[in-house]
């Protein structure tokens, strides 16, 4: 797991199938460098998980790191 710094600025973009979330990016934009994860839920047997805010933000601080205030 790569730590995002809290200086970050973090975009999320969400892939879904229906009300599936098939998967997750966070585009992390410290300056002017982008750095771009693509996380698979597919592959971590979460792709049913319902699309709400607490679901994606808890996604988030376990998959890449980062804290609820940097979303």
């Amino acid at each position: 797991k790569k730590g995002i710094g809290s200086h970050s600025r973090i975009e999320l973009g969400l892939f879904c199938h229906g009300r599936r979330l098939q998967s997750l990016f966070a585009i992390v934009k410290p300056d002017e460098i982008q750095h771009v994860e693509e996380l698979d839920l597919s592959t971590h047997k979460i792709d049913d998980i319902k699309l709400d805010r607490d679901n994606i933000t808890n996604i988030c601080e376990h998959v890449f790191n980062v804290s609820k205030e940097a979303l």
